[in-house]
């Protein structure tokens, strides 16, 4: 899942910034419920709007609302789905991980609980290989998100016939699979350019080890699942890969964290909020980390920040977390929510600076 949404819909938000977002589910019964769900979340946006502007403009952007949610189809629903709807953005997402069921009205998308799911999940490239087909799917730990299969795959190789497709890797390696395979790197570079992930190869071991003698992205191949295995199937295997892979990355996530941490310098650290509020705002901070379930209400006055034991005022901001972690991202930062406990650190929030 490219998070390059999330940017649109900061760069998109104004007055009023309509989120939406609700647990759904894949399969029967639950899948009957979500229609329900979503009715019920609509008349609670709807008494929102009525009570934060007038009559008529609530009614309009509640026929707005109306005509943009018709087009959700729950057949093919994942585990949490999100609405978004301003004078410039107009968004449906399904995510493979579950989202509350909340609605906000505010001068900013509620892109919280996105970057949450989002930092929480483990994410990785499966390349499936074989000498005449390779497929690429984007998964989500032991699920597969959106659009899970990458554009420009799959790729079919087109110099090899049905009479040769049992023809065995000679000495002098195959041309046609290696020009092939140069074409799928190629294609894969692209992906890799895009959003830089792990990669799992699936496939025969010979087509596995051709394969990693060919690509330029052997280093980032954190596991290899053997056998030919059919696509269209994959989320069926899926659970295989992530029981092979899922421990080590929680492991490396963690270990990466508490590394640079280990290595900035006291002074580029602060556990301080309102300083990383400021900070965030001159594009000063590179990584935070912060505790699930920390938040932290506030409000600005005069650019001064004031946080608060809770938003009790239209201004106040619900979790001024939400606008350092956009900040963050815009100005090329990265952005992590954590277990309590999974980072050594005392604080439940913490910037790292650049400078």
């Amino acid at each position: 899942m490219n998070i390059s949404f999330v940017e649109d819909l900061i760069k998109g938000a104004s007055y009023p910034s309509i989120t939406v977002t609700f647990k759904t589910h894949r399969t029967s019964p639950g899948v009957t419920q979500d229609p329900i769900v979503l009715k019920n979340l609509r008349n609670e946006l709807k008494e929102r709007l009525e009570n934060e502007m007038d009559k008529k403009d609530a009614q309009q952007w509640m026929e707005r609302f109306d005509k943009f949610s018709s087009m959700v189809d729950h057949q093919n629903n994942l585990d949490g789905m999100g609405i978004f709807l301003g004078e410039k953005v107009g968004m449906i997402k399904r995510f493979p991980f579950d989202l509350p069921n909340r609605v906000v009205v505010d001068k900013n998308f509620a892109t919280r609980d996105l970057l949450v799911g989002i930092s929480k999940s483990l994410r990785y490239y499966v390349v499936v290989l074989s000498k005449e087909t390779v497929d690429v799917f984007e998964a989500n730990e032991d699920r597969f998100g959106d659009l899970a299969e990458i554009e420009g795959f799959p790729m079919e190789n087109p110099r090899i016939h049905a009479d040769s497709l049992e023809k065995s890797f000679s000495d002098t390696e195959d041309r046609y699979t290696e020009e092939f395979f140069r074409e799928v790197d190629e294609a894969l570079g692209k992906v890799m350019q895009n959003e830089p992930l792990p990669l799992v190869i699936v496939g025969v071991r010979r087509v596995r080890d051709y394969f990693i003698k060919k690509t330029k992205f052997a280093k980032g191949i954190i596991a290899q699942l053997d056998g030919s295995r059919d696509a269209g199937n994959a989320s069926k295997w899926l659970g295989d890969i992530w029981k092979e892979v899922g421990k080590n990355m929680r492991e490396q996530k963690t270990q990466i964290l508490e590394e640079a941490l280990n290595k900035t310098k006291p002074e580029q650290i602060t556990n301080l909020v309102s300083d990383a509020y400021k900070l965030s705002e001159q594009g000063r901070v590179q990584q935070i980390i912060v505790n699930q379930d920390f938040f932290q209400p506030a409000r600005i006055n005069n650019g001064n920040i004031e946080l608060l034991d809770k938003a009790t005022d239209a201004s106040d901001y619900d979790d001024i977390i939400d606008e350092i972690a956009e900040r963050t991202l815009l100005n090329g930062g990265n952005v992590s929510f954590v277990k309590n406990g999974d980072v050594n650190t005392d604080a439940p929030f913490t910037a790292i600076l650049r400078y």
